[in-house]
């Protein structure tokens, strides 16, 4: 898998940091939570323009 192709960025919201995911499929950023973010489950972008579903360690890129 090209882990390159994948975008993250870490914020912080009311004090606690959120991993956000730019979907690589449509480009809209979605926050993903420490299960999907070390690969342990997959993402799963469920829109109507979208759908795009990959289980992918982010945490190594």
């Amino acid at each position: 898998m090209n882990k390159e192709k994948y975008e993250i960025k870490k914020i912080k919201r009311d004090g606690v940091e959120i991993v956000k995911f730019k979907c690589p499929k449509c480009g809209e950023w979605a926050d993903i939570d420490d299960d999907q973010y070390n690969g342990r489950v997959s993402i799963f972008h469920d829109t109507p323009k979208c759908g795009f579903h990959e289980t992918i360690n982010l945490k190594t890129k």
